[in-house]
C-alpha cells in the first residue's frame, strides 16, 4: 500500500543517515515525499533539510537536478539558499535566492528572501576606507575615550604618511558612556557603510551584540568578561585580566622557582576576579597556594591581616610588637627564636598602587620581606616607587605598554605623540594606536572584497609588531599578545622579558 511504501521509503532514508550516506538518505527521503500524504510532506522536507548540512555544493546540486516534484525543489532551494547565507556564503546565497525568485515568485517564503537579498546587498555596500570609531568622549569615562582618540587620530596619520594614495576615513561617534544609545550608534556606522568599528571602551556588549547582528567586525578595547563570545564578528585587543594572570604565574615560577603562593586581594570585583584567576593558574602549574585572605577596599590598617598570613601566634605577636627588632642583637639566639617562618614564597596583591604603599611597608614591619612580592599593571605607577620605594624592591608586575623600552617603534610612538599633544602616552594610548592600525592595514588590503573578508584578515592577524608588544587573534577573536614583565629596581621599573 502507498501508506506501507512511504513508511518502508523514510526507514531506508534514516537507515543511510545512520550509515553517513547522505546522498542515499536523501533519495529514499525524495521517494518517500511522493508517496507522502499532504500532512507527511513539511516532514519529509525537515529530514531533508537537516542533511543538506552534510552534503557539499556539488552534491546538494545534483541532488536538486534529481529531484522530480516541484513543490519539493521550490523548499530545497529556498533551504540551499538559507545555507549558504548561514555559511556566510553571500554571494552564493543571493545567487540562490534570485534563482529561486525568478522560479517559483509566488512561494510562501518569496517576501523573506527579497529580505535576505536586500540584507546581503547592505553587506556588500562596505567602503574599505571608512573606519567607525566609538567612544565615549563625555559622560563618565571621557577621559579614557579622549585619551583613546587621540592616539587614532595619530595612527591615521602615521598610516596616511607611509600609505599616502590610500583614502582612510575615520568617523567618529561619542558613547557618552551610555548603552541606550549604542544600537543606534551601530546602526548610523552600518549606514555610512563602514568597514569595521574600533571601540567601544565602556557599554562594550550592546555595541558587540549590534555589530555581530549586522555582520560587521568590531574590535572592542574593553574588559568586559566573554565579550568576544558574543559572534564571530566581535574581536577585543586589550590587557585583561587572563593575560596579565598568565604572564604573572608563569614568571614566577620559571623565572624566580616559587613553589608557594599567598594572595591579599581588596574585597571588591577587581581582585575577585583576578584571586580567582590566580589561584586557578598557580594550581594548574602545580604550585601551592598557601594563603588567600581579602580586606576591604578602604582599609589602612593590615596587621591583622598580615599576622593572619605569616601565621604568627597572638602571644608572639604581642611579644615582638613595635619596634620588634631594635632592641634584639643581630644574630642572636633571640632574634633566631623571634623568627618568622614562612610558608610560601610570593605574595600575589591586585589592587592600585596608593594601597600597596599602605602594604608593603606593613609586610616590612612583620618581617614578611624575604618573599616575592607580584603585582598588576595598577602597580606600574611612579606613584607607588615615590611612596614606597625601599619596601617594594625587586617586586614583579605585567603591563601591556613600556615607555621605556628599548624598541624603535614605542619610542617612536612617543615622540610622535609627545610632539603632537604635549604629553606622554599611557598603555590607553598604546593599545588604541596599535588597534587602529591593524584596522586600517587589514581595510587597505585590496583583496578584502567583503566584511567577511575582513573579518577572515583580521583572524588572520599574527604577531603584529606594535607599541604594545607582538599581537595576533585567536580564532574566538581574542588578543593573543606577549605582556611586558616589568621589575621595580631602585627608583625605577626595568624589562625582565626581551621585546
Amino acid at each position: 500500500s502507498k501508506k506501507l511504501l512511504y513508511r518502508t521509503l523514510m526507514i531506508l532514508g534514516q537507515t543511510y543517515v545512520s550509515l553517513d550516506s547522505p546522498k542515499e538518505a536523501v533519495f529514499f527521503y525524495n521517494l518517500a515525499y511522493s508517496k507522502a500524504d499532504k500532512s507527511k510532506k513539511k516532514y519529509v522536507i525537515n529530514k531533508i533539510k537537516m542533511i543538506l548540512n552534510l552534503l557539499n555544493k556539488k552534491e546538494i546540486d545534483l541532488l536538486f537536478s534529481q529531484l522530480d516534484d516541484e513543490s519539493i525543489k521550490s523548499d530545497l532551494l529556498y533551504q540551499i539558499a538559507l545555507l549558504e547565507y548561514e555559511r556566510e556564503n553571500n554571494n552564493q546565497a543571493k545567487k540562490t535566492l534570485l534563482r529561486f525568485l525568478k522560479r517559483f515568485p509566488l512561494h510562501e517564503d518569496a517576501d523573506q528572501a527579497k529580505l535576505i537579498v536586500a540584507e546581503i546587498n547592505r553587506r556588500a555596500s562596505f567602503n574599505r576606507g571608512l573606519i567607525g570609531c566609538m567612544l565615549p568622549l563625555s559622560g563618565k569615562y571621557k577621559t579614557f575615550g579622549n585619551r583613546a582618540l587621540e592616539a587614532i587620530r595619530l595612527a591615521l596619520d602615521n598610516f596616511s604618511l607611509v600609505n599616502g594614495k590610500l583614502d582612510l576615513q575615520l568617523i567618529v561617534r561619542d558613547t557618552r558612556s551610555d548603552a541606550k544609545t549604542i544600537e543606534l550608534l551601530v546602526k548610523e556606522l552600518d549606514d555610512q557603510g563602514v568597514a569595521l568599528i574600533i571601540g567601544p571602551m565602556v557599554t562594550s556588549e550592546p555595541a558587540a551584540v549590534e555589530a555581530q547582528k549586522r555582520g560587521i567586525p568590531i574590535i572592542t578595547l574593553t574588559q568586559k568578561s566573554g565579550i568576544t563570545e558574543v559572534g564571530g564578528y566581535v574581536f577585543r585587543n586589550f590587557i585583561t585580566p587572563d593575560l596579565q594572570v598568565e604572564s604573572l604565574v608563569s614568571c614566577a615560577i620559571d623565572q624566580f622557582g616559587v613553589e608557594r603562593f599567598a594572595i591579599l586581594y581588596p574585597d571588591e570585583t577587581y581582585g575577585r576576579i583576578f584571586m580567582n584567576l590566580f589561584r586557578k593558574k598557580a594550581e594548574y602549574y602545580g604550585a601551592d597556594i598557601a594563603y588567600i585572605g581579602s580586606y576591604s577596599p578602604d582599609q589602612t590598617d593590615f596587621s591583622a591581616l598580615i599576622k593572619r598570613l605569616a601565621r604568627i601566634p597572638e602571644a608572639q605577636a604581642k611579644k615582638i610588637a613595635a619596634p620588634h627588632r631594635t632592641h634584639v642583637k643581630k644574630g642572636s639566639k633571640q632574634q633566631k627564636n623571634d623568627r618568622i617562618v614562612l610558608d610560601f614564597d610570593a605574595v600575589f596583591i591586585p589592587d592600585e598602587s596608593s594601597k600597596i604603599a599602605l602594604i608593603a611597608p606593613q609586610l616590612t614591619y612583620w618581617d614578611i620581606n624575604e618573599v616575592l612580592l607580584i603585582g598588576t599593571n595598577l602597580w606600574h605607577s611612579n606613584h607607588l616607587i615615590g611612596l614606597a620605594q625601599d619596601y617594594v624592591q625587586d617586586a614583579i608586575l605585567t603591563d601591556v605598554f613600556y615607555s621605556q623600552s628599548t624598541k624603535n617603534t614605542v619610542q617612536i610612538f612617543i615622540r610622535s605623540f609627545e610632539q603632537l599633544y604635549g604629553k606622554r602616552p599611557g598603555f590607553i594610548e598604546g593599545l588604541a594606536y596599535d588597534t587602529a592600525m591593524i584596522a586600517f592595514h587589514t581595510g587597505a588590503d585590496r583583496k578584502v572584497q567583503s566584511r567577511k573578508d575582513l573579518k577572515e584578515k583580521l583572524l588572520k592577524t599574527s604577531n603584529y609588531d606594535g607599541v604594545t608588544g607582538l599581537t595576533s587573534f585567536k580564532s574566538n577573536g581574542e588578543a593573543k599578545k606577549e605582556l611586558y614583565l616589568l621589575q621595580i629596581s631602585g627608583g625605577k621599573f626595568i624589562e625582565l622579558n626581551d621585546h
